[in-house]
């Protein structure tokens, strides 16, 4: 079992990752813009998940570390509308160990999607190239 953090009441979601033995931490909701500059470059303004700022905890603990965040996210590369919120909450996680594979980011995948009912997944390439990704590791579900 993971740990959530001690501050808030875990949700359904949160429930889920601890589960899969994830630590819950708290994102912060300001972000100096160099920050965000210096991790993803030129993309900093299509960034759409604040989950890599979870990585910054990688320096401080032993691997393998497992992290997650239920927080607000923030965009603003594109107009809000009906489809596109600006601002929103979402469910990040951040797994980091010396031999991580493809295969266990689907397993962890397919044991949260699991826990909330989806029973047949399909992975694939994403085809959106994001430059802060590593070659061959975007994969959407």
């Amino acid at each position: 079992m993971g740990k959530p953090t001690p501050c808030l009441k875990p949700s359904r979601s949160c429930e889920k990752y601890l589960r899969l033995g994830f630590e819950e931490v708290m994102n912060p909701v300001i972000i100096e813009e160099e920050e965000v500059k210096k991790q993803f470059g030129k993309e900093a303004l299509a960034v759409l998940d604040r989950c890599y700022y979870l990585a910054e905890i990688v320096n401080k603990k032993p691997l393998p570390i497992r992290l997650f965040s239920v927080d607000r996210c923030f965009r603003r590369e594109q107009r809000e509308g009906e489809i596109r919120l600006r601002n929103y909450h979402s469910a990040s996680c951040v797994f980091c160990s010396d031999d991580i594979s493809i295969e266990e980011g689907k397993s962890i995948t397919t044991g949260l999607l699991s826990q909330f009912g989806f029973e047949k997944l399909r992975f694939r390439e994403d085809e959106k190239r994001s430059k802060y990704y590593m070659p061959d590791t975007q994969i959407e579900v």
